[in-house]
C-alpha cells in the first residue's frame, strides 16, 4: 500500500470521526443515569445505562404532538415549494426572455438574505391577520425554499430535451399532459432529492417557528427542544434523548431513499 493511500485513509477516517463523535456522545449521555453524567472527570464508556430518559420523553404527549407538528408544517413547505418551484423552473428552462440570467441571481440573491433580517415585519404580519401560532402560516412562510427549488431544477428541466414533449404531442397528448407523463417522470430523480433537502432545511429551522409559536401544542420539535431546556433546567440525559429523537425522522428518510439518491449522484 502506498504512502499516499495510507495517507488519504487516515485523512478520511478522521474526518469520519469528526462527523461521528458529537452523535455519538448524544448517544452516550442519553443512555447514563442522570446522576452519572454530573461525575468528574466525564467517562467514555458509561458505568449504568439506563433508557429511563426516552420513557420519559415517549411515555407523555408533547412529544408526538410536537413531531405531528412538525412533519404537517414540513411536508406542506416542501410539497408546496416544489409544486411551485417545478412550474417556475419549468418555465424558465423552455422560454428565454430578457432578464432571464438576471432574474435568476435575484433569486439566488434573495435566498442568501439572512432570514433574522425580517423577522420583525413577518412577526408584525403575523399579528395583524391573527396568524401567530398558526402552523399552517408558519409552513406558507418557510416556502421560501422555491428559490432553491427553481435553482436546481432549472437545470434538470434543461437537460430533458424539448423534442420528446413535441413527440408526445403528435402522439395526441396535449401539452400539459406531455409534460406530466413524459418531462416529469424524467426529472423525477431531481425532484426526489430537491425535496429531500427542502424537508431537512425545512425541518432545522428553528427561529421562525420560535418568534410565531408559544403555544406549547402548537411547537414544533426545535421548538420543544428549547421549552424543555427551559422547564426543567438543564438536563443532559433528557436533552440528548430529544435531540436523538428529533433527528430520528430525518435520519429514517434518508435511509428509506439512499439508494435513489446514490443513483442520482452516480448519474
Amino acid at each position: 500500500m502506498s504512502r499516499s493511500s495510507v495517507a488519504t485513509g487516515l485523512l478520511v477516517a478522521l474526518v469520519v470521526a469528526y462527523a461521528a463523535l458529537p452523535l455519538l456522545w448524544l448517544v452516550k449521555t442519553s443512555l447514563t443515569p442522570e446522576i452519572n453524567l454530573h461525575q468528574w472527570p466525564p467517562r467514555l464508556a458509561p458505568a449504568a445505562v439506563t433508557a429511563g430518559h426516552y420513557a420519559d420523553i415517549l411515555g407523555g404527549t408533547r412529544f408526538w404532538r410536537q413531531l405531528g407538528n412538525s412533519v404537517f408544517v414540513c411536508a406542506l413547505a416542501t410539497l408546496a415549494s416544489l409544486a411551485f418551484g417545478a412550474w417556475g423552473a419549468y418555465g424558465l428552462a423552455r422560454h428565454r426572455f430578457r432578464g432571464r440570467d438576471v432574474f435568476l441571481t435575484g433569486l439566488l440573491l434573495l435566498h442568501l438574505i439572512p432570514g433574522v433580517a425580517n423577522m420583525a415585519a413577518v412577526y408584525r404580519a403575523a399579528d395583524l391577520l391573527g396568524a401567530l401560532n398558526s402552523l399552517l402560516f408558519v409552513a406558507l412562510l418557510k416556502m421560501t425554499g422555491v428559490t432553491v427549488a427553481i435553482w436546481i431544477l432549472v437545470a434538470a428541466f434543461r437537460r430533458v430535451p424539448a423534442h420528446l414533449e413535441q413527440a408526445a404531442e403528435l402522439d395526441g397528448l396535449s401539452r400539459r399532459q406531455a409534460i406530466w407523463r413524459v418531462t416529469l417522470p424524467l426529472v423525477g430523480p431531481a425532484l426526489l432529492t430537491t425535496g429531500l433537502l427542502l424537508f431537512v432545511q425545512s425541518w432545522n429551522t428553528f427561529f421562525l417557528p420560535f418568534l410565531l409559536l408559544d403555544d406549547p401544542n402548537k411547537m414544533t420539535l426545535t421548538v420543544g427542544l428549547y421549552q424543555y431546556f427551559t422547564e426543567h433546567g438543564f438536563e443532559p440525559g433528557h436533552a440528548a434523548a430529544f435531540m436523538l429523537l428529533s433527528i430520528l425522522p430525518v435520519i429514517l428518510l434518508f435511509v428509506v431513499f439512499r439508494q435513489r439518491l446514490w443513483r442520482n449522484i452516480e448519474i
